[in-house]
């Protein structure tokens, strides 16, 4: 996601989704003018609380300060895989972005060496929780379609010891039945447990080095408005 400092003076930045303004907060401090999109009432209270300008509600039902308002960058980290209609969104965000502006969003990546590993237990699955998922392939594929330019991918590896980490312990669940009596996430608390972190660590290192950029759980895709 952005992580320089905007090029033009008051430049503008939207981010869908953004929780309790904790990136919001990082943007600013680069130089964006922010605004920002949640449809937790708690964490928009949250950011409100921290001086940010948030708008409670779904995307298509948002009241921005005129109808035409646009924006230099629009922002969605691990948003387009939550929603109903992620077509409906990518065309919301293509009307409210400016001429030349950017969208930048991030979300699991169904082509990833660890999807293809683990299959029905990666923890990218998330059900019921994602209600879509992506490769880089077909998210640029629609984008292009819907006339955004300079469409460009990059996987990331930054969560994946985690995610695998889950993986492994959802899979050992689907396998064992006494641990598939237990719910929600695993966290490494033994010794032996921050080893295996270690091990995903290293074996994700190998993998990135072995089947190069395809092989991140999740993507981020650049694309512009022409």
């Amino acid at each position: 996601l952005p992580g320089t400092s905007p090029n033009k003076s008051a430049p503008t930045l939207l981010e869908l989704g953004c929780g309790d303004g904790e990136r919001l907060a990082f943007f600013q401090q680069l130089g964006w003018q922010v605004l920002g999109q949640d449809v937790d009432a708690a964490a928009v209270q949250h950011a409100r609380s921290k001086g940010f300008e948030v708008m409670l509600g779904e995307v298509a039902t948002l009241s921005l300060a005129t109808n035409d308002q646009k924006f230099d960058v629009i922002v969605h980290n691990h948003v387009l895989e939550h929603v109903v209609n992620p077509w409906q969104l990518l065309d919301w965000c293509y009307e409210h972005c400016r001429t030349g502006g950017q969208l930048i969003m991030a979300t699991p990546n169904t082509h990833s060496w660890g999807a293809q590993h683990y299959g029905a237990a990666w923890c990218g699955l998330d059900a019921p929780r994602h209600l879509f998922l992506f490769n880089p392939t077909v998210l640029k594929g629609l984008l292009t379609a819907k006339g955004w330019k300079d469409v460009h991918v990059k996987t990331l590896t930054t969560h994946t010891p985690g995610i695998h980490f889950q993986s492994e312990w959802m899979q050992r669940r689907r396998e064992n039945a006494a641990l598939a009596r237990g719910t929600g996430f695993k966290h490494p608390r033994t010794l032996k447990e921050w080893g295996l972190m270690m091990w995903l660590s290293l074996r994700q290192g190998f993998k990135a080095w072995r089947y190069g950029a395809v092989v991140g759980d999740e993507f981020v895709i650049f694309a512009t408005k022409p």
